[in-house]
């Protein structure tokens, strides 16, 4: 886990270089009050899409409320401090760790914890795991049959509209 603290003048492009310097999965982007990042949606779009190239699972800590809305409205966990980041990534951890049978590796899982967390956590909800259906070997599950449409009733002829 990177904890990267960044300067108030700090454009998105250091903190994509930053995040990609780094060789952790969880990484968060500690932001002063008043910082540029966090003026714009689109630079929190950006990282979050570059977080999810690396791929990295990348979160904001910030102190303001408003800014980790934004975060969060694109697609990234945002914290009020280092110690709640940590905490849910601990959180997250162990979670992990006390589920046997889960195929997912510990750190997948946990770096996709810390994010449902985060995010459920800046929205002021409770946060809820899912994990995908795998068959042995790696392979899909099938996707359950959609039932059926049902047949349209047939129209009753409508009475004629008196000229």
């Amino acid at each position: 886990m990177a904890v990267i603290f960044l300067d108030q003048d700090d454009e998105i492009t250091t903190a994509i270089a930053r995040m990609r310097a780094s060789q952790d999965i969880k990484v968060a982007m500690v932001l002063p009050p008043g910082s540029r990042l966090g003026t714009s949606r689109i630079n929190f779009r950006l990282l979050a899409r570059e977080a999810q190239e690396l791929p990295r699972q990348a979160s904001i800590v910030t102190t303001e409320a408003g800014v980790r809305a934004i975060a969060v409205s694109a697609g990234l966990a945002a914290y009020a401090s280092v110690a709640e980041f940590e905490a849910a990534a601990e959180t997250a951890a162990a979670a992990v760790r006390s589920d046997h049978s889960s195929d997912v590796p510990v750190e997948a899982a946990a770096a996709t914890a810390v994010g449902v967390a985060g995010a459920g956590a800046a929205a002021g909800a409770i946060g809820s795991l899912t994990t995908e259906t795998t068959m042995p070997g790696g392979a899909e599950a099938p996707a359950e049959a959609e039932p059926a449409a049902a047949e349209p009733a047939a129209a009753e002829p409508a009475e004629p509209v008196p000229a």
